[in-house]
């Protein structure tokens, strides 16, 4: 799902490895939550998922080693 496509498109990502900078998203598999168009981050509000509730949710975001999203506790 990283490398190959990243070989492809002739970069140097993909992969975790010594000494270079990560980028990766960690996922809580068993946090729940419910999908809300007044809390979402994207610009997008067109949603048929508004107020479902999810099993599993992304809970920090690294790239070139910066957190760029942290989510909030519940």
């Amino acid at each position: 799902l990283t490398c190959n496509p990243a070989k492809v498109l002739g970069l140097p990502t993909g992969q975790l490895s010594a000494g270079s900078a990560a980028s990766l998203c960690i996922i809580d598999p068993d946090r729940e939550w419910t999908l809300s168009i007044d809390t979402m981050l994207s610009h997008g509000k067109n949603t048929p998922f508004n107020g479902w509730n999810f099993t599993g949710q992304v809970v920090r975001t690294i790239i070139d080693g910066r957190n760029v999203f942290i989510a909030e506790q519940e």
